[in-house]
């Protein structure tokens, strides 16, 4: 995604308009093929380097932010790698301490081709090399090992799509609505929103319309970079919708001024299609493994069907189910968020969930009572023990169970 120097956009009337480009411009198509070229023949050269053959291929009539926002997204395909020599922290401090002897000691003239042979004694390298391998460590040392190539369209349109994830770090609330979704895109979209371990509230606002609410990063106390990555991973699941309108509410530039993103699906960003979800996220395959170990009496399922509910649907991250009696509970593993959305969250659960359910969740986002869900949430520091899952879910079918 861009970083804020290289988001170009507007703010009119309290909405934001980001200035995406088009790919049929010629000028911005040639610009595209002159810095993947570039990118192509960097293996092997300086960081430094680099930039200085980008600024000589970016001239011309595109405005040099793009410019800038096409070598970003460019340089994310790059493996770098630190010059091979010595240690550059652990040389420049034992060359500066002698340099620091040397003055003290009042030597006049100054012995600097001496400290830096003696420094590379031990090393088995001249005064030449000590000297270039003083400051190996900076950024614009850094040799370029590989690039993996794109096509001049598709890096087009990552950038477009990198505006709109670039301005969603600063946001503090994201709703989309879906016009009419198919069952298997309401599948994807919430599968894809539970493997970024972002909570979302869907609601059917009106008969064939779906609305999902996420907090943006800004909102929250803690993790909020992490949130802000999750959330602009999520981003192409949403812009992809044949019939979508996408709203966030940001606080942009240097004053943090609140203003509003809209986009819809008449807007023809083009983004990239998002990658397939390959899987439940680390934290539930995490448990999911170790429960396996643990607890042979129960099966634990991460491939886990979306549940309509009064209000509109939920995905739990787990099927727990019992094997003496096949019966199941579904599960929830919180790890980020804020508490009043935690607690919104399991008052709907609560409310509207007509099947057996549990929530396990940092104990720094249950600060907000629920008690409707109390017997119903267990809270954890690093990840939910399957001892006390279990316990909780057998106590719960047992419940059920009774007349």
């Amino acid at each position: 995604m861009l970083t804020g120097d290289l988001i170009r956009g507007r703010v009119q009337r309290g909405k934001l308009r980001l200035s995406a480009i088009d790919p049929a411009d010629n000028d911005v198509q040639s610009l595209a093929d002159r810095l993947i070229m570039l990118f192509g023949t960097v293996p092997g050269t300086r960081r430094d380097d680099v930039l200085t053959s980008i600024n000589l291929a970016a001239e011309g009539p595109v405005n040099p932010i793009v410019g800038r926002g096409l070598a970003h997204l460019l340089w994310q395909r790059c493996e770098l790698s630190p010059p091979p020599g010595p240690n550059a922290a652990k040389l420049r401090s034992e060359v500066f301490r002698a340099a620091a002897r040397a003055r003290a000691s009042g030597i006049e003239p100054f012995p600097r081709e001496k400290i830096l042979a003696d420094a590379g004694v031990s090393l088995g390298i001249d005064a030449a090399t000590v000297e270039r391998a003083l400051f190996s460590d900076l950024p614009g040392e850094e040799i370029v090992l590989s690039f993996e190539p794109i096509t001049s369209e598709l890096l087009i349109r990552n950038y477009n799509l990198a505006l709109v994830q670039g301005a969603l770090l600063r946001s503090t609330r994201v709703v989309l609505t879906l016009g009419r979704p198919r069952p298997d895109a309401v599948r994807a979209i919430l599968r894809a929103a539970r493997f970024h371990r972002l909570l979302v509230a869907p609601r059917k606002p009106s008969p064939g319309r779906l609305e999902l609410e996420v907090d943006g990063p800004a909102n929250l106390l803690e993790e909020t970079v992490k949130h802000g990555m999750q959330l602009a991973c999520f981003a192409p699941w949403a812009l992809c919708q044949p019939k979508f309108h996408f709203a966030a509410d940001l606080l942009w530039g240097p004053d943090r001024s609140p203003c509003r993103l809209e986009i819809s699906h008449q807007d023809a960003l083009d983004c990239p299609q998002p990658s397939a979800i390959p899987g439940p996220s680390r934290e539930v395959q995490a448990f999911a493994a170790l429960a396996g170990k643990e607890e042979p009496d129960w099966v634990v399922n991460v491939d886990a069907e979306p549940i309509e509910t009064d209000d509109g649907y939920w995905v739990p991250d787990l099927h727990l189910t019992r094997m003496s009696d096949q019966r199941t509970v579904c599960m929830d593993i919180i790890t980020r968020g804020r508490p009043q959305t935690v607690a919104a969250h399991l008052k709907r659960l609560a409310k509207h969930a007509q099947v057996p359910w549990l929530v396990a969740a940092n104990r720094i986002l249950l600060t907000e009572g629920v008690p409707e869900a109390e017997d119903r949430t267990l809270p954890f520091r690093a990840m939910p023990l399957p001892s006390e899952v279990f316990a909780m879910a057998t106590s719960l079918l047992d419940k059920s169970s009774r007349p």
